[in-house]
């Protein structure tokens, strides 16, 4: 295998590998269990110039067919699954959701061809099921950063004949063109494949205790039923921007109920003065103006997501369910993500009490409003929009660990005994 990878590089000049093992299971009597000897296998990168992908071989067989692909002298895209070679383009489709009407593609040989012009030339683009005389097929099933094996394709052509003279950047312009007709005429939506990133270690919040075997004695309270609809509904989405705003609506239930909270807390203190019948009037006046402070409806959300976090949570509380959750780290530091326009997201400071409701409220007021929002032309300082790409969303994987465990409590604090 050695010989046959250096003549891989040899005939490819630019082809990188390194050398892997792993060990086989082998089939016993009684089970499948490794084997005591590893096996080599070398693991392709940057193929035709292309870091995002990588391609393993363990056979000469692989090395042929992998050498069989790169004589094509494929481009390959950087941000999907799509290369360009000869005088068309494939791309590698896939259903936006499990809902997608895609059966007319994988189920029968049918191909649905359609015309455009881009740019004063005339395209053919044509949408069917990849077979093994496509190239990106042979992309697809090798590729160990694409999980669509053998999928829908749509395959791009110069009508006239010739080369199709366009980047990436272009083919995507046209693609979006294209996809979104045949979705908002025929309800098919299908998009571009995109790469896999590298596999990281996901953060699932704080380990449940196992379920005990003597009976278990509960205390009946009175839940509040829309905060756990809110709940379950974040449990069922799988979008993570959208999951985060589940849980932040548990917050914001009580983002103007806390001003009555708070004022309640601030007039009972009043009336409870030993003075209060020398000094009614003076305490009344004060009591109407906390009245009008707290339930000012023009106060900023920031203000009032605040709040909230003073009403039930101490600065304690969440640095310990910070730490037991190994993240502590990644809380306390600023980060910058970068969308349109570079978003920063500022560290929360545990150290100082009124610095941490600050800077946690701050925290979770720019992701809410990130998501929320989607004017391109605001303001930085009321909001950037949220671009979902792969290090944005394993960024907002962590903060809703802490968001969720966030709600999950308020929903148990602000519950009823009788």
């Amino acid at each position: 295998m050695e010989d046959e990878i250096r003549n891989l590089q040899e005939k490819f000049p630019g082809i990188e590998y390194e050398v892997k093992e792993y060990f086989p299971l082998i089939e016993t009597e009684d089970d499948l269990v490794e084997s005591d000897v590893p096996k080599t296998f070398y693991r392709i990168l940057s193929i035709a110039g292309n870091d995002n992908v990588t391609i393993d071989v363990e056979s000469p067989e692989e090395v042929g067919r992998l050498s069989g692909f790169l004589e094509n002298d494929p481009v390959i895209f950087k941000d999907f699954a799509g290369i360009k070679y000869a005088d068309q383009v494939e791309i590698l489709l896939r259903p936006v959701s499990r809902f997608t009407p895609h059966r007319f593609f994988r189920e029968t040989n049918k191909a649905l061809e359609i015309s455009i012009f881009f740019r004063g030339i005339e395209y053919l683009a044509t949408i069917q099921k990849a077979d093994k005389n496509h190239l990106i097929s042979y992309f697809a099933e090798n590729v160990r950063q694409i999980r669509n094996r053998g999928g829908i394709i749509l395959i791009l052509r110069r009508k006239k004949g010739g080369e199709v003279a366009l980047g990436e950047s272009l083919i995507r312009e046209l693609l979006f063109s294209v996809l979104f007709d045949i979705e908002y005429t025929y309800s098919i939506a299908l998009e571009t494949q995109k790469y896999l990133g590298p596999i990281r270690q996901a953060h699932r919040g704080i380990r449940p205790p196992a379920l005990p075997d003597a009976e278990i004695s509960l205390i009946y309270k009175k839940y509040i039923p829309e905060l756990i609809e809110y709940f379950h509904t974040a449990e069922k989405v799988d979008y993570l921007p959208f999951k985060y705003i589940c849980y932040f609506h548990i917050v914001e239930y009580f983002m103007d109920k806390s001003a009555y909270s708070v004022a309640s807390k601030k007039v009972k203190e009043l009336l409870l003065k030993p003075d209060f019948h020398l000094n009614s009037n003076t305490y009344i006046a004060e009591a109407i103006n906390i009245f009008k402070k707290e339930n000012d409806r023009y106060q900023t959300d920031k203000i009032k997501i605040n709040r909230v976090f003073k009403e039930f949570f101490s600065p304690e509380e969440i640095k310990t369910l910070v730490e037991n959750m190994g993240l502590i780290d990644h809380f306390s530091k600023d980060e910058i993500l970068q969308c349109a326009k570079p978003l920063t997201i500022t560290g929360i400071n545990f150290d100082v009490e009124n610095e941490f409701y600050n800077s946690i409220s701050k925290r979770v007021y720019s992701l809410r409003c990130s998501i929320v929002h989607s004017n391109p032309d605001f303001d930085e300082s009321k909001a950037i929009p949220f671009t979902p790409n792969e290090e944005n969303l394993f960024f907002l994987r962590k903060e809703m660990v802490l968001l969720k465990e966030i709600a999950k409590t308020i929903i148990a604090k602000s519950s009823e005994t009788t």
